[in-house]
Protein backbone atom coordinates (compact mmCIF):
# COMPACT_ATOMS: atom_id res chain seq x y z
CA UNK A 1 0.00 0.00 0.00
CA UNK A 2 3.00 2.14 0.93
CA UNK A 3 4.37 1.76 -2.39
CA UNK A 4 1.63 2.43 -4.40
CA UNK A 5 0.80 5.93 -2.74
CA UNK A 6 4.47 6.67 -2.91
CA UNK A 7 4.27 9.52 -5.59
CA UNK A 8 1.67 10.82 -3.17
CA UNK A 9 3.01 10.45 0.05
CA UNK A 10 6.75 10.60 -0.02
CA UNK A 11 7.53 14.62 0.59
CA UNK A 12 5.31 14.74 3.91
CA UNK A 13 6.46 11.23 5.11
CA UNK A 14 9.91 12.70 4.15
CA UNK A 15 9.29 15.05 6.25
CA UNK A 16 8.15 13.73 9.29
CA UNK A 17 11.16 11.49 9.27
CA UNK A 18 13.51 14.46 9.24
CA UNK A 19 11.54 16.53 12.13
CA UNK A 20 11.55 12.48 13.98
CA UNK A 21 15.11 12.39 13.45
CA UNK A 22 16.37 15.92 14.29
CA UNK A 23 13.78 16.40 17.35
CA UNK A 24 13.82 13.13 18.38
CA UNK A 25 10.20 12.35 18.81
CA UNK A 26 7.48 10.30 16.43
CA UNK A 27 3.76 10.94 15.96
CA UNK A 28 1.98 9.45 18.49
CA UNK A 29 -0.26 7.10 16.08
CA UNK A 30 3.23 5.93 15.54
CA UNK A 31 3.90 4.68 19.28
CA UNK A 32 0.77 1.76 19.25
CA UNK A 33 1.36 -1.42 18.94
CA UNK A 34 -0.62 -4.17 19.75
CA UNK A 35 0.57 -7.36 20.44
CA UNK A 36 -0.27 -11.09 20.26
CA UNK A 37 1.35 -14.28 21.81
CA UNK A 38 0.46 -17.30 19.87
CA UNK A 39 1.07 -21.17 20.63
CA UNK A 40 3.42 -22.85 18.32
CA UNK A 41 1.89 -25.90 17.02
CA UNK A 42 2.99 -29.39 17.65
CA UNK A 43 5.10 -28.09 20.75
CA UNK A 44 5.46 -30.70 23.56
CA UNK A 45 5.98 -28.66 26.62
CA UNK A 46 3.78 -25.03 26.53
CA UNK A 47 5.35 -23.90 29.64
CA UNK A 48 8.31 -23.52 27.82
CA UNK A 49 8.44 -19.51 26.71
CA UNK A 50 9.84 -20.94 22.95
CA UNK A 51 6.71 -22.76 22.52
CA UNK A 52 5.04 -19.49 21.71
CA UNK A 53 5.00 -16.66 18.73
CA UNK A 54 4.90 -12.95 19.65
CA UNK A 55 3.54 -10.67 17.11
CA UNK A 56 3.58 -7.17 17.03
CA UNK A 57 1.36 -4.95 14.56
CA UNK A 58 3.50 -1.43 14.39
CA UNK A 59 2.47 1.10 12.34
CA UNK A 60 4.44 0.76 9.34
CA UNK A 61 5.80 4.09 8.85
CA UNK A 62 7.56 3.52 12.36
CA UNK A 63 9.29 0.70 11.15
CA UNK A 64 10.13 2.45 8.43
CA UNK A 65 11.68 5.35 10.73
CA UNK A 66 13.38 2.41 13.10
CA UNK A 67 15.23 0.43 9.58
CA UNK A 68 16.69 4.37 8.83
CA UNK A 69 18.18 5.14 12.36
CA UNK A 70 19.22 1.36 12.62
CA UNK A 71 20.84 2.06 8.95
CA UNK A 72 22.17 5.50 10.19
CA UNK A 73 24.03 3.67 12.80
CA UNK A 74 25.36 0.63 11.05
CA UNK A 75 26.58 2.74 8.18
CA UNK A 76 28.22 5.91 9.43
CA UNK A 77 28.31 5.52 12.83
CA UNK A 78 29.69 2.14 12.47
CA UNK A 79 28.39 0.84 15.60
CA UNK A 80 26.27 -2.40 15.01
CA UNK A 81 28.86 -4.18 17.40
CA UNK A 82 28.46 -1.79 19.69
CA UNK A 83 24.25 -1.94 19.89
CA UNK A 84 22.96 -3.94 23.16
CA UNK A 85 23.11 -7.78 23.01
CA UNK A 86 19.43 -7.63 23.61
CA UNK A 87 18.43 -5.82 20.21
CA UNK A 88 16.39 -8.26 18.19
CA UNK A 89 14.88 -5.53 15.42
CA UNK A 90 16.51 -5.85 12.19
CA UNK A 91 19.41 -7.87 12.64
CA UNK A 92 20.29 -11.05 11.46
CA UNK A 93 20.27 -14.19 12.95
CA UNK A 94 17.43 -13.07 15.84
CA UNK A 95 14.37 -14.14 16.13
CA UNK A 96 10.86 -14.12 18.64
CA UNK A 97 12.34 -17.21 19.68
CA UNK A 98 15.62 -14.97 21.01
CA UNK A 99 13.52 -12.65 21.97
CA UNK A 100 11.03 -14.42 24.00
CA UNK A 101 13.57 -15.80 26.53
CA UNK A 102 14.02 -12.32 27.51
CA UNK A 103 10.37 -12.17 28.60
CA UNK A 104 9.80 -13.01 32.61
CA UNK A 105 6.78 -15.11 32.93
Amino acid sequence: MITKAWAWIKDPIRMIFHHSLKLGVTPTSWQYTTGCIIPKPNKPDYTNPRAFRIISLTSNFQKLLERLILWYLELDLKLPDKLTKNQHGFKKEKSTDCDSALIPL
